[in-house]
């Protein structure tokens, strides 16, 4: 089956989080990391014939933990017990779970930023306390400055959050790299916790995702993984992730703090998900080479461009863009008021406000618009 990905589907007016963010349709905007792509019409279909049964009642997991261990090992060679899985309502909620259930009121957490705003919301909702080690710029790529990570470890440190594939960056971390941070948290005694959303979402042909906790019995020990297919299948507004934790200990804490909570997937996120497993790799296939495609457009638009720096970009579908060079007071406003919305630089952290995040999963139509609105803003 051929899919296409040009189709432009319109989302105003359906309480989208990013389309309906703005009222004016003079706007576009292209912050909110979903894409405006359908679903795969396998999933689709399986979504339509589920609600035609007409009674959406609580649901249970099915087989669905044995259809993960049969994905980790056939696209990671990664061999997780069933007991090891937990399903769990998103990534999100998740992240916010983990500084909760496996920190103390007094201990210490290290972010490293830029990383996805929800990182930092969770260690202040927890109250507890957190540093951040600042990713540096190595062949051009965004990368752990190990030195620094190294100096900000207090007494207290408990836990290292890794999100891997980088957002915003797009860094698809090294199995050397993920070593080099492993040996660090085995000699500090860190946890780790590992938001792993964009593992389908990698672009560059000769790149491969790597799990940390796959690397080694240790790491698996004192890692707590976070997948879904949320992402890479666009489906977020009923999705599905879940938690893979080997140490018993610590996977206690988090089935406790798990019972305790309302939120659980509901019964179209589990058709959703075990669907996009069964059949949805086809469709998948194409989605990369288009965002590929849009990548690709972007850096070229980029290179005659060069007041705008992207950095390398292995993976997802998000665009760190740096708008230093020109200067401009509030980068944010001044895209939106050339008719452009994106995720502003310092969600990310304070200190990259020259930054924004755009979205470029979404049709080359949009994007196309979304660059001439860019370059109308350096103009003016």
């Amino acid at each position: 089956m051929t899919y296409s990905f040009d189709k432009i589907i319109e989302r105003r007016g359906t309480n989208s989080s990013r389309w309906d963010q703005y009222p004016s349709a003079d706007v576009l905007p292209l912050s909110v990391a979903d894409m405006d792509f359908a679903v795969a019409p396998e999933i689709q279909e399986a979504l339509i014939k589920r609600i035609e049964h007409g009674i959406l009642g609580y649901t249970t997991q099915g087989q669905l933990v044995e259809q993960i261990q049969d994905y980790l090992r056939k696209e990671y060679q990664w061999a997780v017990k069933e007991e090891d899985i937990l399903i769990c309502s998103g990534v999100v909620p998740s992240l916010y779970m983990i500084p909760r259930s496996l920190m103390n009121p007094n201990d210490h957490a290290i972010l490293p930023a830029p990383i996805y705003h929800h990182f930092f919301l969770g260690m202040k909702q927890a109250n507890r306390s957190y540093s951040s080690t600042h990713l540096k710029l190595k062949d051009n790529r965004w990368t752990f400055d190990l030195e620094h990570l190294d100096s900000i470890g207090q007494l207290n440190t408990k836990l290292l959050m890794l999100c891997n594939p980088q957002n915003p960056g797009g860094t698809a971390f090294t199995r050397e790299e993920l070593l080099a941070i492993g040996k660090l948290c085995e000699e500090k005694d860190y946890l780790i916790c590992s938001d792993e959303i964009h593992a389908q979402l990698v672009l560059d042909e000769d790149v491969k995702h790597t799990p940390i906790a796959s690397l080694s019995p240790e790491l698996s020990n004192r890692t707590i993984t976070l997948m879904s297919l949320n992402k890479a299948f666009n489906f977020p507004g009923i999705g599905l992730s879940w938690c893979i934790c080997t140490n018993p200990v610590i996977r206690k804490k988090l089935q406790e703090d798990l019972a305790s909570q309302a939120s659980h997937p509901n019964a179209l996120a589990y058709v959703a998900t075990t669907t996009a497993l069964e059949k949805g790799w086809p469709w998948h296939a194409e989605l990369i080479k288009y965002l590929r495609s849009n990548r690709n457009l972007i850096r070229d638009w980029l290179a005659t461009h060069d007041q705008v720096i992207w950095q390398d970009s292995a993976a997802t579908y998000l665009a760190w863009l740096d708008f230093s060079k020109l200067g401009w007071s509030n980068v944010h406003t001044h895209l939106i008021e050339h008719g452009l919305a994106l995720s502003a630089g310092s969600q990310f952290g304070q200190e990259y406000s020259q930054y924004a995040r755009l979205n470029f999963g979404i049709p080359k139509e949009f994007l196309v618009e979304a660059l001439s609105k860019i370059e109308k803003g350096i103009r003016t």
